[in-house]
Formats: C-alpha cells, structure tokens, sequence
C-alpha cells in the first residue's frame, strides 16, 4: 500500500479518515510524552530525587508518581513486592500502547527490580521504627537491598519443603538446658511478620543493638528488631502459643497459667520467667543442696571390676 501523498488523509483503526495534521499530531504524541508540570512539595520531591538515583528517568518518574500518589517516601510500605510489580506491568502496557520512543517513558527489568528493593528498604526501617531518610537511599544501597531480596528468595525456594520441628517436650528441670537450645534453635527458623527469625522475641537485650558488631545480616536484623508495636504483639503471642504447647505437659505449666502471661499471651513474659526460675540463684542453690544430698547419703559397699573405690571417690 502507498503511503500518502501530501494534503491526502490515512484512515484510523475504526475506517475514519485521519487529516495529515492529526496523523503528524500522533506522530509527535508517541515520540515523546510530556507529564504535566507540577511543583513537588519538599517529601514529595525527595522521593523523585531517590527515584533519579536508580536510573529512572524524568518522564517514568512523574508517571510512576502520579500512579503511586504518595505524599512521601514512607508510603512505598504499603505496596508489596507483587503490587509494585503488577505497577510495574501496567506502565510497560501503557508504553507499549502509547508506542513511546527514545527520550520518552522507559522502565527496564534492572529498575523494577531497584523499586522493589525500595519498597523493601523503607518497609524495613518502617517495622524497625527507623526514620525513613530518602536521601540514604542511593545506588549502591539499592544494589546491596536487591541482592538481598535475590538471596533470600533462593534460601525460601530452598527450603520450601523443608519443616522445622521440636523433638521433644519440656517436662522436668534435668532437661533444661537442652529445651532452651532447641527453643531457640527453632525459633530462628521460623520468620516473623518483619521478615525476622521469630526468636529476636526471647533475644537478652530488651533494647535495639543499633552499632553491632554483627556477623551476618540476620543476626543484624534479629538484634535491631523492636519489642514493641503491633508487629511485635503478634509475633508474641506466636511464641506464646509455641511455648505453652512445649511445657503444658511438664513442671512448667504453672508459668503458662501466670494471670498476667496468659491474659495477654505473652511469649517473651513467659519465656523470661521460666529463665528467672531455671537460671536463678535460687534455683541453682537449690540443685547444689540437692547435689550434696545426694552425694551425702552414697556409701561404698565393696570394690568391682569395673568399678573401683578411685572411680567412686573421682
């Protein structure tokens, strides 16, 4: 089919004629899209300059702001991985459709994947009631944050048919030592709402460990997760949960049943009173009498081949 000739008109879609200065018109439109100007309050402003870092470019960034609507940068928390990839689909079929060319709207894979990693970090210092500076957000912090989120999707790929048990159940003080191990061994195997091992609930240290040092990011993450805010109710009362089911059965129901620890499921309520009693002076004090008792009333009665009077007095 010849193209048209000067003055001559194509038709649209539907049939229509299209004037020539309506087809140069479109022409101009899908080279090049114009977000209407606006002025940026000073939040507002900072969340472009942070969406400018990470190599998104002037034209996607006032699209993906006025599809986003947020006054400031804390707002990303709300938006979850999937969401911010189902936007992320959206604006390429928009692209596509618009058929905008260089110089216009442009959203690769390398800037989805920063915007995850965005929402992930502000998301984190959200939970970790950490103040949300956009400007710490930069190229290299993107980089690390995505890398990550890569990590951890592997590790959960890993070990999805992978469910971690306790084998057995807290029933008499002797095994102490080892309940509180494996608590803890489990514990850190089970993720919590901040996308935190459970068992930063029973941690020592009632405050956040802010200045480390820390060997790995999870024991960063573990130390620095905070004992307060809905999050955290949540996850303690998980713990709760667990921790009854474990010494229900055995001399440690007593606690479980402690008005205020129940009333409110308080796993870390519970799991410190149970240290309190089994690590306590008085408690030790105890088993060192018991001890001596017992060594008290051993008596020698005669030596035998595999047992000798050194071995009875070592």
């Amino acid at each position: 089919m010849a193209p048209a000739t000067q003055g001559q008109t194509n038709r649209g879609a539907s049939g229509a004629s299209v004037p020539p200065a309506q087809q140069q018109q479109q022409r101009v439109e899908r080279q090049r899209y114009q977000p209407p100007t606006r002025n940026f309050t000073g939040d507002e402003q900072k969340l472009m300059d942070a969406l400018a870092r990470i190599g998104i470019n002037e034209v996607t960034r006032s699209a993906f702001f006025s599809l986003l609507g947020l006054p400031s940068m804390e707002g990303l928390a709300m938006f979850t991985k999937d969401s911010i990839k189902t936007l992320c689909a959206q604006m390429r079929d928009w692209i596509l459709k618009r058929e905008y060319e260089r110089d216009g709207m442009e959203l690769s894979a390398t800037s989805e994947r920063y915007l995850v990693a965005m929402a992930s970090w502000v998301k984190e210092r959200v939970m970790m009631r950490l103040k949300v500076k956009p400007e710490d957000f930069t190229l290299d912090e993107a980089q690390d944050m995505a890398v990550k989120l890569t990590l951890k999707d592997e590790a959960v790929a890993a070990a999805k048919d992978y469910k971690p048990h306790m084998r057995e159940k807290f029933k008499t003080s002797a095994k102490y030592k080892n309940f509180k191990e494996a608590v803890q061994n489990y514990l850190s195997q089970l993720m919590g709402i901040i996308d935190v091992p459970l068992v930063y609930v029973i941690r020592d240290e009632k405050r956040p460990n802010r200045d480390g040092p820390f060997t790995t990011e999870t024991e960063r993450l573990i130390a620095n997760a905070p004992l307060k805010g809905e999050a955290f109710e949540k996850d303690n009362q998980k713990v709760y949960a667990i921790l009854k089911n474990l010494c229900l059965e055995g001399e440690a129901r007593p606690y479980i049943k402690v008005p205020k620890i129940e009333s409110s499921q308080d796993g870390r309520g519970l799991w410190t009173a149970l240290k309190e009693h089994y690590e306590g002076n008085g408690y030790r004090t105890k088993e060192i009498n018991e001890a001596h008792t017992a060594i008290e009333g051993l008596h020698y009665k005669r030596e035998y081949q595999t047992f000798t009077f050194e071995t009875f007095v070592g």
